[in-house]
């Protein structure tokens, strides 16, 4: 099992745009945030990258609002993007492909951290299924 803590601000997917004569580009918040992700999970790269079925658990801590309804997040973005954009940070560094997450873990999800000095980041973990 792998696992680690990234401090980044999670940052969820967004679609590829387009610009200027149909040129096609990655946004550069998306961007930045899988370059960062990247550099920070190489420290535990495995000695062969991950190839069979993985479960991942993944905790996405976010700063909270002034003013919040909910002790959760239950707001945008989505769930599923921010895991999204950590799965395809993740590629050719921890696994071999994201399509290779059969699983999410318990605890997979949204928070914010209600410490006195909140820092956002992801605590993830990922083993092999088998």
């Amino acid at each position: 099992m792998i696992s680690m803590v990234l401090r980044v601000e999670p940052v969820a997917w967004e679609r590829v745009k387009i610009g200027h004569y149909c040129q096609s580009y990655v946004p550069s918040k998306t961007r930045e945030f899988k370059e960062a992700c990247g550099y920070l999970a190489r420290r535990h790269r495995p000695e062969r990258l991950l190839d069979g079925p993985l479960r991942l658990t993944a905790r996405f801590f976010l700063r909270p609002p002034k003013k919040r309804k909910f002790d959760q997040p239950a707001v945008r973005p989505d769930l599923d993007n921010y895991i999204k954009a950590l799965k395809d940070a993740l590629n050719l560094i921890i696994w071999t492909d994201d399509s290779r997450v059969c699983q999410y873990g318990d605890g997979t999800g949204k928070y914010y951290d209600l410490s006195p000095n909140p820092r956002p980041r992801i605590e993830l973990s990922v083993e092999e299924i088998s």
